[in-house]
């Protein structure tokens, strides 16, 4: 049990941290730490500073040093994962939020950053359990639908990514981000017409949105008018603009056309900027009939 005196320091040290005061509160849990030396929660408490002040690696440290002292210390386990992710050391972070989402801790912010991961770890079908507990937790939980409907749709599940990304829409109203990702799923099930209206709407907001005018050509190009899409997404090209989506699509209207050389250096080009990632890969592959993208990055023609 707390002494008076430790509870109103720790006490002080929160004012500090909800103040913004990071290093003053960094300062005095330290010292409340080398006092106590034993307690789980403040060095855990201090690794949430450090990992808020970008010491990364000392937050580690601090966090090890909770775990040392109490396994089951779950804000150490989340802060721990908190701090593996910032370095990008994904996989390292999943059994500490595992340790979170497995328990009966309601922690949607933990589940869905685990599903996060195994999302973005390949791990496709097991996020959605993750996913979908963060939602039962948060039914507001805007990151979280939005996952979802990647996940889903990364499963071709296009009905249940549509849902999702709608879901998400109602949590925020008017996101532009969420709108396009709308538009996308709205192209993949199916429904060109509606997607089409939804860019127009976004075009009538910012007539130069690039993701907007790449969707609408997108849909155009799918309805067979593919010469209405390459007016739209020439100029885009010319310009320099360059996404995984926009990328594809000239690689497809490029097909039989004198500029497919072209499309290769963008989709060459994408994957230099995005790293070689697994999604845009994912995205480029799924252009028939044209250039597509080995699993290593290579180009198969």
């Amino acid at each position: 049990m707390l002494s008076m005196n430790m509870a109103g320091d720790i006490s002080r040290v929160m004012t500090l941290v909800q103040s913004g005061h990071l290093e003053m509160a960094e300062k005095a849990c330290h010292e409340l730490c080398l006092m106590t030396e034993n307690d789980a929660d403040l060095w855990s408490l201090l690794g949430a500073i450090r990992v808020s002040l970008g010491k990364t690696e000392d937050a580690i440290d601090c966090t090890r040093k909770a775990l040392k002292l109490d396994p089951d210390c779950f804000d150490a386990h989340f802060n721990l994962a908190q701090s593996y992710v910032k370095l990008g050391k994904y996989v390292e972070a999943i059994p500490h939020y595992q340790k979170i989402a497995d328990s009966d801790r309601v922690n949607p912010e933990a589940c869905n950053n685990l599903g996060s991961i195994l999302l973005k770890t390949g791990s496709v079908a097991e996020s959605i359990t993750y996913l979908q507990r963060a939602v039962e937790y948060n039914p507001r939980y805007t990151a979280a639908y939005m996952n979802l409907g990647m996940a889903f749709r990364l499963l071709g599940h296009m009905k249940q990514s549509l849902d999702s990304y709608r879901t998400a829409l109602d949590t925020n109203p008017g996101d532009q981000d969420i709108l396009l990702a709308v538009g996308y799923a709205m192209r993949l099930n199916g429904q060109l017409d509606d997607a089409r209206k939804l860019y127009d709407s976004l075009l009538q907001e910012d007539p130069l949105s690039c993701a907007a005018l790449v969707g609408k050509a997108w849909a155009l190009e799918m309805q067979g008018e593919a010469k209405e899409s390459r007016r739209i997404l020439t100029p885009l090209v010319e310009k320099g603009a360059l996404s995984p989506d926009l990328a594809a699509l000239f690689a497809r209207l490029s097909n039989g056309t004198g500029e497919r050389e072209k499309a290769v250096a963008l989709i060459k080009q994408m994957l230099q900027i995005s790293g070689n990632d697994r999604h845009v890969r994912a995205s480029l592959r799924r252009v028939h009939h044209t250039v597509s993208c080995a699993d290593d990055g290579t180009l198969i023609r």
